[in-house]
């Protein structure tokens, strides 16, 4: 339970505290606080002009709906209101600061006057409830109201970074503590911690109050008010009712409760788990009818080294939970990390992993700043590992203080200025000496000291060594005798140290020395759980063994079992992740896996039932069947509360804003969080935001998913189709016929009256033959198209897998960009671009497509040749003009059909043919080998990655050109803002770079760039 401070007597001849007094009062009867403060203050229709007052009449921005300025510019609105609730009989009225700290303020503006704005409204609570007393003799009290602020430390703003937030622990204390001072200098009673949805916010304020207690100010009781969110009975960071009370309980509150959120009925149960767990008064203020769904699924995380490093150890921690560790120990601790950057990651991260943050987390460091780093992250209440006298008296009570102000439970190692202690008595001495200090000098709660009297490694062959696990147990049985409240904890792997290497020793080891330890009074230790065996469970011969090297019953103990993993003990069992599962039938098989979310063996189970024809006849009766049963458990786990749910990598996009005038963005962040842990990608445009911006963002934002992910190939395309999209000009330019001006291009150079003659009879000649060709399918088209999700890092651009999460995966393909390099006029606006400018960066959260094609005429190459043969050499060039001309169009028909239905990402285009000539449709299709990208080698890529010669025949020459010589092929983007460019001339570092991305040599390289480098390469 946590402690109330009424429960502490009161040294004699101490003045009457306000603490003593407001506890007399409840001891009798139950004390009424005052109603909604904004409900009260919208009833009074206040104009922006009534909010601004004469001080503010020419702020920036609008403060209509900034209730807390009223304090100062409206006094005697606020006054009314405080002195109708004390006369309808409220006991303690709140002052009007919900959003009174720096950081909230901070959008209006306004965050230069939060201690000002906290000192006025005090004092205007302070005059109502002193007018009141006066007024009815009974006395009335004044509470600081500390709101939970716009910002929140256990829940990332951003799903795509579950890492990342947006406030630190010591901005938020050092908010509060401007936010208190404000409240103390302007007279109030009780100190307020109120609708606290993340438990480590209101941990911060406690340390700043603590702070302002220990520096200038008298102490003041203490409220705190939780918000459970829904009937999971959780605040919106996940942490249960009982988990709040004790990660607060440090800060020693009169009151504690809940306010806010859901209605009283609702509100009831999770009221009476408080109290029961709890002797600290209870408070209970609901002042909404219904709740927010909370609903979590998994964060994605940007990848980089340490991303994929830090997953692993999301993994690892996850599996310790499953196998039963009921304290997960962090510790970062390595010479490449920066310790306390990668422990408020880590910690971060853990925090949004529903399946590890319903552990207690234990901050396991040598270095004091990294410790303090994982302290500041947690909402629920930490264990410190560890501290000692090793420095002397002084940096043991500084570093016990602080942890104390965090809250937190501590680990201390018997270990002072002469050393570790190794003997049974030296270990009790120390852990005496420090639980003295705690307790006495510092105030420490006894049941948040946890003594490490220091497991040591035996078997070394060293006779001083053999007792040490003797003296361990004994030490614990006598500490926990004479040190009341006092808990014992060790590191098991230190025992077996010397058997490094030989797992099924060190397992048998420690499940030996566990089982003696914790009868002796042991409560806790720091071990594999899932490489722990039953005592009962170890072979007779090894337990046998084990049981004379820790008893130092046996002096040839340590070869016995050398002699002994030599022969079969070198195995254990790694981590016993069970696939017990396994073994029951197809149906519990299937549906464990459904509720556990596990893949690896669904194909295999959902066959095997598929064949049992008897049971299943047909496969939709499996679905119905095993499924479905899977599924109700997972539905009625989600419904109650106890399971979160993965979704796809993103739902789709929400573009969230409060509007113009609108600056309370807490509900706007809350349905942020909600949206985002249910996998939508949210754009927050803040607070007041205008609707043009609001629309330009929508539109911005918009990434088209594919009508299908991978390719679809075309066997034999309709060449009439195609006719209405040639491109006539290149035709003529075949024949070296151009017009002069105005007859340039088609039709207008048959109207050219030196070349128009011979361009009509050609163009006469091309149709006939184009008859002939389609209707005798003396030509075949033939085509790939693919789409896969994609997203940009750098100058480069990776695909991925269908249902891949790009920020986790690793990508089936790469696209290797060039970049303008050559200098622009100075008068240019335009940016240096790279393809990967118009696929969305890995790290924006957008998810992005590209698309790939590959079409050919086939036939062109055999006709010719049959032509050429027969001395026919017109007709042999024109077959090939027109071939050209077909696969052109097809390009283009086929790039009509993808923006239109493929990708569909202009379902409504309505462009005609000479539209379609000047490029005025959206996106573009780039080929490797032309300006944009220059480099024939990407190639390689395409044809790998859609199998294009496979599935359509058209194949690369060693010098990479197509065959058959009548093909186009290409990358699509869809960005509205997607342009086609001419990389121009590049100079060598960017050709060095290029070559480090592709792995290749510069010289292959520059051997394929030749004509766009900017130097010399002999």
């Amino acid at each position: 339970m946590s402690p109330a401070l009424q429960d502490l007597s009161q040294p004699a001849g101490l003045k009457k505290t306000l603490r003593d007094e407001i506890d007399a009062i409840l001891r009798k009867r139950i004390m009424v606080l005052d109603g909604g403060m904004g409900t009260m203050i919208q009833r009074e229709k206040l104009n922006e002009e009534h909010f601004r007052g004469q001080e503010f009449k020419d702020h920036a921005r609008p403060l209509k709906g900034n209730n807390d300025i009223l304090s100062i510019t409206q006094p005697d609105v606020i006054y009314q209101i405080h002195k109708e609730y004390l006369l309808a009989g409220a006991d303690i009225i709140e002052t009007n600061t919900f959003s009174s700290t720096s950081i909230a303020q901070a959008d209006y503006g306004l965050e230069h006057l939060a201690y000002r704005m906290n000192m006025c409204s005090a004092g205007v609570a302070r005059k109502a409830a002193e007018d009141v007393t006066l007024q009815t003799g009974i006395k009335r009290f004044v509470a600081g109201a500390l709101g939970p602020t716009n910002k929140t430390l256990s829940v990332s703003p951003s799903v795509e970074r579950p890492d990342y937030r947006n406030i630190t622990f010591d901005e938020l204390v050092e908010a509060y503590q401007e936010q208190a001072k404000g409240l103390l200098d302007g007279g109030v009673d009780i100190l307020l911690i109120e609708t606290i949805f993340d438990t480590a916010n209101a941990k911060a304020a406690l340390f700043a109050l603590q702070n302002l207690f220990e520096e200038k100010y008298a102490p003041r009781p203490i409220f705190i008010s939780g918000t459970i969110v829904d009937k999971s009975g959780r605040t919106l960071s996940g942490q249960t009712g009982e988990g709040f009370v004790i990660s607060v309980s440090h800060g020693e509150p009169l009151c504690i409760g809940l306010n806010c959120a859901l209605g009283a009925a609702e509100m009831r149960p999770f009221i009476e788990i408080i109290g029961k767990c709890t002797t600290a008064y209870v408070l209970c203020y609901p002042n909404a009818d219904v709740g927010l769904p909370n609903t979590f699924g998994d964060y994605d995380e940007t990848p980089s080294m340490m991303a994929k490093h830090l997953k692993e150890a999301l993994c690892v921690a996850k599996v310790q939970v499953e196998m039963g560790a009921q304290v997960l120990d962090v510790n970062m601790d390595d010479g490449m990390l920066d310790g306390p950057s990668a422990m408020t990651r880590f910690c971060n991260l853990i925090a949004s992993e529903p399946d590890i943050a319903k552990v207690p987390l234990c901050i396991d460091s040598s270095n004091f700043a990294v410790i303090e780093a994982g302290l500041k992250c947690c909402q629920g209440k930490c264990i410190v590992n560890s501290i000692s006298l090793k420095e002397g008296e002084d940096d043991f009570l500084e570093k016990a203080g602080k942890i104390k102000k965090y809250g937190a439970a501590v680990v201390v190692m018997a270990f002072d200025e002469e050393g570790q202690a190794t003997e049974t008595d030296t270990k009790i001495r120390v852990c005496t000496r420090a639980y003295h200090l705690l307790v006495k000098k510092l105030g420490f709660n006894p049941n948040d000291i946890i003594f490490d009297p220091n497991i040591l490694t035996i078997g070394t062959g060293m006779e001083e060594h053999n007792l040490y696990a003797i003296n361990f147990i004994h030490a614990t049985k006598v500490i926990k005798e004479t040190l009341p409240g006092a808990r014992i904890s060790g590191g098991l792997s230190n025992l077996s140290f010397s058997f490094r290497g030989m797992e099924a020793i060190r397992e048998a080891m420690h499940g030996v020395f566990l089982y003696h330890a914790i009868k002796s009074g042991m409560d806790m230790g720091i071990v594999n759980a899932g490489n722990l065996p039953v005592y009962d469970d170890i072979h007779k011969e090894l337990l046998q063994l084990c049981e004379d090297l820790i008893w130092n019953k046996d002096p040839e103990a340590t070869e016995k079992l050398l002699r002994y993993a030599q022969t079969q003990g070198t195995g254990g069992k790694k981590v016993i992740q069970t696939d017990e599962w396994r073994n029951g039938s197809v149906e519990e098989r299937l549906e464990y896996a459904l509720v556990k979310g596990i893949e690896k063996h669904i194909v295999e189970d959902t066959e095997e039932a598929r064949l049992n024809q008897e049971k299943y006849p047909r496969p939709l009766n499996i679905i119905e069947g095993p499924l479905m049963n899977g599924m109700k458990i997972v539905g009625d786990l989600f419904g109650a509360g106890k399971m979160f749910l993965p979704q796809d990598p993103y739902q789709g996009t929400i573009v969230l804003a409060t509007v113009k005038g609108d600056v309370h963005d807490i509900g706007k962040n809350i349905v942020g969080v909600v949206l985002g842990c249910n996998n939508f990608r949210v754009i927050d445009l803040g607070v007041m935001t205008p609707c043009d911006k609001i629309l330009k963002a929508a539109l911005d934002h918009k990434a088209v998913k594919p009508t299908f992910i991978g390719t679809q190939v075309f066997e034999d395309y309709d060449l009439q189709k195609l006719v209405d999209y040639i491109d006539w000009k290149p035709f003529f330019d075949v024949w070296q016929l151009r017009g002069k001006y105005p007859n340039r291009g088609f039709p207008k150079i048959f109207n050219d009256k030196t070349v128009g003659g011979e361009a009509k009879k050609v163009y006469d000649d091309a149709q006939n033959m184009l008859n002939t060709l389609i209707s005798q399918k003396k030509l075949q088209a033939r085509g790939v198209v693919g789409f896969w999700p994609a997203q940009s890092i750098q100058d480069d651009i990776h695909l991925y897998a269908e249902g891949a999460v790009p920020q986790a995966a690793e990508p089936i393909a790469t696209f290797y960009g060039l970049r303008q390099q050559a200098e622009k006029d100075s008068a240019s606006t335009e940016p240096y671009y790279c393809l990967s400018d118009f696929i969305a960066p890995l790290h924006s959260g957008i998810r992005d497509y590209l698309g790939l094609f590959a079409v050919a005429c086939f036939g062109v190459e055999e006709l010719s040749k049959a032509y050429e043969d027969d001395g026919d050499d017109y007709s042999s060039i024109m077959v090939k003009a027109l071939g050209d001309r077909l696969a052109e169009a097809f390009a283009e028909e086929l790039h009509e059909r993808v923006r239109r239905e493929l990708w569909a990402y202009c379902g409504s285009e309505q462009l005609d043919v000479a539209d379609l000539r000047r490029l005025r449709y959206k996106g573009i299709r780039p080929a490797p080998g032309y300006p944009s990208q220059p480099d024939h080698t990407e190639k390689l890529t395409m044809w790998r990655l859609a199998d294009i010669e496979q599935s359509t025949g058209i194949r690369l020459t060693e010098s990479l050109a197509m065959a058959p010589a009548s093909a186009v092929s290409g990358l699509y983007f869809s960005n509205l803002k997607s342009t086609y460019f001419a990389v121009g001339k590049i100079s060598k570092d960017q050709v060095e770079d290029y070559a480090l991305r592709k792995n290749i040599s510069v010289a292959e390289v520059e051997k394929w760039l030749g004509p766009i480098l900017g130097y010399d390469t002999d």
